[in-house]
């Protein structure tokens, strides 16, 4: 989980995408500059430069996730259907890349080296889904 707090300074102009799950360029918190973060609508929203926040991030694929934000004393967070939707897309986006992966070196380089990539790239996906899910649950 990646957690960050301090001043909201700066948020990319524009999302750079119209989709359920978008990405903002940057955003500026306390000193640091954080690229590519993936929101949705709602959470977009509550990115206010000027307000003390902390923002807790998970991942989705290889990206940041902002799940969830606390300002003023406040916890929200991601919507629990957009959250279980996004965590069941990167487990089986992950698990497909995992098999194909180990397929491919398996035959090109022998089935256990092929196992070895794939399970990897499998415990990769299962981690980072737990990351999110402490990310939602329990944020810094």
């Amino acid at each position: 989980m990646l957690s960050y707090s301090g001043e909201l300074e700066e948020v990319a102009p524009g999302r750079l995408t119209s989709a359920v799950l978008a990405t903002r360029g940057f955003v500026k918190i306390g000193g640091r500059r954080i690229r590519n973060v993936t929101v949705t609508d709602f959470m977009d929203g509550l990115l206010e430069p000027g307000e003390t926040m902390t923002l807790s991030m998970g991942f989705i694929f290889f990206r940041r996730w902002l799940l969830a934000v606390r300002r003023e004393g406040e916890l929200l967070r991601e919507g629990l259907f957009i959250f279980l939707a996004g965590i069941l897309a990167h487990l089986v986006g992950v698990l497909l890349i995992a098999g194909l992966v180990a397929v491919v070196a398996g035959s090109m380089l022998g089935e256990g080296v092929g196992a070895a990539v794939g399970t990897l790239l499998a415990v990769y996906g299962i981690a980072t889904a737990a990351i999110n899910v402490k990310a939602w649950l329990a944020p810094a």
